[in-house]
């Protein structure tokens, strides 16, 4: 499973060369989870869409059986190795997005909604986890994921735009892959530790 930061419009580009590249990291096929209006998108869309992606609509009560039945298809009939990925902040980053991400964890924090304090991120934005974590503990999908590959992604000169990327006029900054243990723990208290 791979996840990573979500600066902008065409970041999964970044992660999907390094998986077509990237022998050493050992990746066959790539499954993209998307938000759903992105299907429509001429090409980018469309390939996604032929490729396999799964595109959600971001409401758990509606997406989740669409999840259950992607997990048992990729279990039983994608070949591996293959690759899972999923942007744990849902969206893309903004500076109004980052302000509200400040506002809900000081109004959190201060009404002690949650039994842990909610950071406050300058650089991305707060992660939506429930998705991950279901994938993450899914235990027929566990059997066919052997790690959790953290990107981070760096950009020099603003965030990376279509015509940048078409034109290969953009630099990468950085670029950080983390390898970790798939062994998450299932309590909520230890998982923020791992």
């Amino acid at each position: 499973m791979i996840i990573g930061n979500h600066r902008s419009t065409l970041d999964f580009s970044v992660g999907a060369l390094v998986a077509a590249h990237a022998q050493s990291i050992g990746c066959g096929r790539m499954m993209p989870l998307m938000k759903d209006v992105l299907k429509w998108v001429p090409a980018v869309g469309w390939i996604c869409y032929l490729s396999g992606a799964l595109f959600l609509r971001r409401k758990w009560e509606t997406d989740k059986a669409k999840i259950i039945a992607k997990v048992n298809e990729m279990v039983i009939h994608y070949p591996r190795p293959f690759w899972l990925g999923l942007y744990p902040e849902g969206t893309r980053f903004s500076e109004k997005k980052r302000d509200d991400a400040h506002k809900f964890a000081k109004t959190a924090n201060a009404e002690g909604k949650y039994p842990y304090k909610i950071p406050i991120l300058n650089n991305t934005l707060l992660p939506r986890p429930k998705g991950f974590i279901f994938f993450a503990q899914h235990e027929r999908l566990r059997m066919c994921l052997d790690d959790l590959l953290d990107f981070t992604i760096g950009e020099t000169g603003g965030n990376l735009s279509l015509k940048q990327f078409i034109a290969g006029g953009f630099r990468t900054k950085s670029f950080h892959i983390y390898r970790r243990d798939m062994n998450i723990p299932n309590c909520q208290r230890t998982r923020l530790n791992w």
